[in-house]
């Protein structure tokens, strides 16, 4: 066996922790899923709010009451580094008191609330600069996340926060390049006050993997010897990502699954595959003159539960006689899952299957690289690049 590599970690996206993970319906308009959002973030946190529209600004769908502070809300790409805003709503009469930030990514299904700005925080911004009528903020000098509104919503008085006053002119007269100040730190301190109570909350947290495949090195599994075997030492060894072999004994490895079809996965090219069960051959898949090494789907019937199964593996340029054995064995008890009932329930979802794909690799290597190379998994940049860096990953050892 080789050392674990500990140290393999592959990041294929990046979302914050606060993140809120919605159906995202692409024929409804993206402000009212943003207060779908909202809503939902209320309702698990068992918070009263009372959302209405500003009728003067119906038109324009993006002004709100949030429990009587007027919020004007704002969304983008989950990348975007500046965002536009109205200088006609901030500058009216009628001007927010808040503005919010709402990130939305569609495609990973979440919307991501960066923070907001008030009056105070607008005013003491440097690197802020006007066109054709729009106001352009760097999206890092958005604070607090969903936690600032909130705090402010619920302890402070509505009059205690000024309305926006901005015109035109101190805009014009501010229009500094901060084209070098978009990648700051956000986690820059914010000054304390009434009309900056966001300070009194943290910024985003710190952002965590969506989709992390930690700690999924090959496994070396060696060549069973026989007495007409030519086969070099040097050659004698397989690299294997899946079945997981827990142990071995008398070169024969012992692999323990806890669902009904195991994804089969050698680095090392492969010439043929065999499985049996009870002594008799139930599978053979030979590859001829091809040279074949990636993931094998199970081609089988489902295996029940407590079933024991050998698989046969032979390399590229060995004998039929030559193989690696590898003993399969299903738990007996109730924790035994199907996995087609599991890609069932993920459905057309993105986010559960990569939440699905996340839990299993980490406690369930098998089951999470089945579920990543599942034909019914959406084929979303996430797990693609995920597929493409373990098959592209040259880990194996140099036989």
């Amino acid at each position: 066996m080789t050392k674990e590599n500990n140290n393999l970690n592959f990041d294929t996206y990046r979302i914050p922790e606060n993140a809120v993970f919605l159906d995202l319906d692409k024929n409804i308009d993206q402000k009212q899923s943003v207060i779908d959002a909202l809503k939902k973030v209320s309702d698990e946190r068992k918070i009263d709010l009372n959302i209405s529209q500003s009728r003067s600004f119906l038109k324009s769908n993006n002004k709100y009451f949030f429990n009587g502070f007027s919020v004007y809300v704002v969304s983008s790409g989950i990348m975007s580094d500046e965002v536009f805003l109205n200088l006609k709503i901030l500058s009216g009469k009628n001007s927010p008191q808040i503005v919010l930030l709402a990130h939305i990514d569609e495609e990973n299904e979440f919307i991501w609330f960066r923070g907001i700005l008030t009056n105070n925080d607008l005013s003491n911004l440097s690197n802020k600069k006007t066109t054709n009528q729009k106001l352009i903020i760097p999206t890092n000098e958005f604070k607090g996340g969903i936690d600032s509104l909130l705090t402010i919503i619920q302890f402070l008085d509505v009059n205690a926060l000024d309305n926006i006053k901005l015109t035109k002119k101190v805009l014009e007269k501010q229009t500094i390049d901060f084209s070098n100040k978009i990648f700051s730190n956000i986690f820059k301190p914010i000054p304390i006050g009434i009309a900056s109570i966001s300070a009194l909350v943290l910024g985003p947290n710190i952002i965590s993997p969506q989709l992390r495949l930690a700690s999924i090195p090959p496994q070396e599994i060696s060549i069973l010897p026989t007495l007409r075997s030519s086969i070099s030492i040097k050659d004698s060894k397989i690299c294997l990502i899946s079945p997981f072999i827990s142990s071995f004994e008398k070169n024969i490895g012992k692999s323990e699954i806890s669902f009904d079809q195991p994804l089969i996965f050698s680095k090392t090219p492969l010439k043929k595959i065999t499985i049996l069960s009870n002594g008799e051959i139930i599978y053979q898949k030979q590859f001829n003159e091809e040279v074949f090494s990636g993931p094998i789907n199970w081609q089988l019937e489902p295996l029940k539960r407590g079933k024991t199964i050998i698989l046969r593996i032979t390399p590229n340029g060995s004998s039929n006689r030559q193989y690696a054995e590898i003993e399969i064995k299903t738990l007996p008890n109730n924790k035994f899952i199907e996995l087609e009932r599991l890609t069932n329930s993920l459905g057309d979802s993105k986010r559960k299957w990569i939440k699905s794909i996340n839990n299993n690799i980490k406690n369930d290597r098998d089951l999470g690289l089945a579920l990543l190379f599942s034909k019914k998994a959406p084929e979303i940049k996430t797990i693609l690049n995920a597929r493409k860096f373990i098959l592209e990953n040259d880990n194996c050892p140099k036989y």
